[in-house]
């Protein structure tokens, strides 16, 4: 059975990070891990690290009131019909190493919340996770009392080489999750373009792409992340695809990390594919695809 991670610090993002992970695991039949880390704290004076001690009771305490919290959150959604499996860690590697190391099959996680920067999974830890996982990263933010997928948003530049096995990801789960699918392509101000020629480009992307029967949009903004900002608002999106390079960043959509700042601020929970790994083929491979149950009217807005 696949595995769900969710990295737990018991804040309202993560507590929503598990919520779709259990709505995930239903609708797909996988099975869900909570990862708690406790990090064992190094105190640096100039440029030399001097490690506090951490009282050994107080650890002990806190790792077996952390397992029963944990107990429970899993107990609750077991009686669901969910596998749920949990753990605490104590590390001195880091959270996201810890979190990157994990064998799992996707990751979700509560991403970075502006008014409280010091949270634990938040922050650079989300970013540095979606930069370099090696299987899809989801980040969740707030999330509706009765959240469910009904319309999926792949934005791209539509330029990446490794592009399809992703595409043949965002029908699979179009499929599963019976959702509409909506594509969208930016243009930026400074890259003003006429009518035509956009539409034009919708013309060639579905047929370079086997886009036929799904919306397919254009938008023009000043920044890739007003145009998808504005997108997701205007389709109603519940789940926001996008792709990201890691470190090797060479298309001009995500260079300046537009799919990390997207994972963090997004109103709706963002899925990050990493072009930039090995795994990708693997990753993506679809379980299958019938257009039928995919048919949607295209449009084309300028």
């Amino acid at each position: 059975m696949k595995k769900i991670l969710v990295p737990i610090d018991f804040s309202d993002y993560s507590n929503n990070a598990f919520r779709m992970a259990t709505y995930f695991a239903k609708v797909k039949g996988m099975s869900i891990k909570l990862l708690h880390i406790v990090e064992e704290p190094n105190l640096h004076i100039g440029s030399l690290p001097f490690v506090r001690k951490s009282n050994p009771e107080y650890v002990s305490d806190m790792e077996v009131t952390t397992k029963e919290h944990l107990a429970r959150m899993a107990s609750l959604e077991a009686a669901d019909g969910v596998e749920v499996d949990y753990e605490v860690r104590i590390s001195k590697a880091g959270v996201a190493k810890e979190i990157l190391k994990e064998e799992c099959d996707v990751i979700m996680m509560g991403r970075r919340r502006e008014e409280n920067a010091e949270a634990f999974f938040t922050g650079s830890v989300a970013e540095k996770i979606v930069r370099l996982s090696q299987v899809p990263v989801i980040t969740v933010g707030g999330l509706p009392k009765y959240y469910s997928i009904n319309n999926i948003v792949f934005a791209s530049d539509f330029e990446e080489p490794e592009l399809n096995p992703i595409l043949n990801r965002v029908f699979d789960l179009g499929y599963i999750f019976k959702a509409h699918l909506h594509f969208l392509y930016v243009v930026l101000n400074r890259e003003f373009t006429s009518e035509e020629k956009s539409k034009e480009k919708v013309r060639d992307l579905v047929k370079s792409f086997d886009l036929r029967g799904n919306e397919v949009d254009i938008y023009m903004a000043d920044s890739e992340e007003a145009a998808i900002s504005q997108y997701v608002e205007d389709v109603g999106g519940d789940l926001l695809i996008l792709c990201t390079h890691g470190r090797k960043g060479l298309s001009r959509f995500f260079i300046g990390s537009v799919s990390e700042n997207m994972a963090a601020y997004a109103s709706i929970p963002v899925l990050t594919y990493n072009v930039g790994v090995k795994k990708t083929e693997k990753i993506v491979k679809p379980l299958w695809r019938e257009k039928s149950a995919l048919k949607r009217k295209r449009s084309e807005k300028i």
